[in-house]
Formats: structure tokens, sequence, C-alpha cells
């Protein structure tokens, strides 16, 4: 079984519950979650214009299945939730990222593993940081603490508090 890191996030319509159905929609094609960090919210992350704060958390499930096919499973998820890809980082519904598959480098046309920039981004090292800090990097062969420690991104991120 491998684990499999997924990054979901958003910035329109009711973050929080896109993000907890999304976690049931995958919970639907994994073996089962093994870590989810806390959710947190972060300013908009490579681009020039404004837009809303994102909603993102961390889970890593574990699985048999292969890169080819879990990828086809998110898009598949996303456009469930009505996701539509014309910006790159444009505002978007939700947002499920492979970050890793334990040690596994994949670099094909359709996918990327690990995903590419995760050391330029504090909204992924400080929940990755948060569920493996000892985690290692497959490509750069450092550790996610060790990646935090010396990230120059600025933009903020924080914990998450919901509404009471």
């Amino acid at each position: 079984m491998k684990h499999v890191y997924l990054m979901i996030g958003g910035n329109l319509g009711d973050k929080l519950m896109n993000i907890k159905l999304c976690t049931q929609k995958l919970s639907l094609h994994f073996e089962k979650i093994i870590y989810q960090s806390n959710i947190y919210e972060t300013e908009a992350w490579g681009t020039d214009y404004p837009q809303p704060n994102h909603l993102n958390q961390i889970i890593v499930f574990t699985t048999n299945k292969n890169p080819n096919d879990i990828l086809e499973i998110l898009i598949k998820i996303e456009t469930e939730f009505g996701r539509i890809r014309k910006d790159k980082n444009g505002p978007r519904i939700i947002d499920i990222d492979i970050l890793f598959i334990d040690q596994e480098i994949v670099l094909s046309k359709e996918l990327i593993v690990p995903q590419k920039h995760i050391e330029e981004r504090n909204f992924v090292l400080i929940p990755m940081n948060e569920i493996n800090p000892n985690f290692i990097h497959p490509l750069i062969g450092k550790t996610i603490k060790e990646l935090l420690n010396n990230c120059k991104d600025s933009k903020k991120v924080w914990l998450y508090k919901e509404n009471p």
C-alpha cells in the first residue's frame, strides 16, 4: 500500500463544506484516511490579481492504485464539483493536487509527482509539517521541516477557525 498525500482546497462557494464533501468522495475511492491536517486559510498564490482566500487541507490515503488511476479519480471528483480549468492559478470551487506518492517520482505529460514548487509554498509546507515534518522530498532530499525553515514565501497562512 502506498501513501498518497493530497492537497484539497478552494476559494469559491462554501469552501469548508466543499473540503468536507470532497474528503467524503475521496474516501469512496481509496482504502482509508491515515492522516488529515488541520484546515488552513491562505492567501492566493501565484497570481497578480486579487481573489478570495483559499481553505486548504492535506489528506493522506493509502492505496494500491497507480498514479494515472489516482489522477483520473481526482479529475472526476473535481468535475463533479463543477471545476472549470481556464486560469492556472485562478479561483476554483475545488482543487485536488497529488503532492507525493511515498517516494515515487512520476514525470509524464499528464502528471508530475512530487508536485512542482512544493518547496516554495508555505500553504503546502505548513500542513505537511503538521502531519509529517520528517518526510523527505524525493527530488530535493530535504525534510519538509527543512524546506519550511528555508521557504521564502511571504503569503500568509493561518489555522482556520470555524464560526461557533
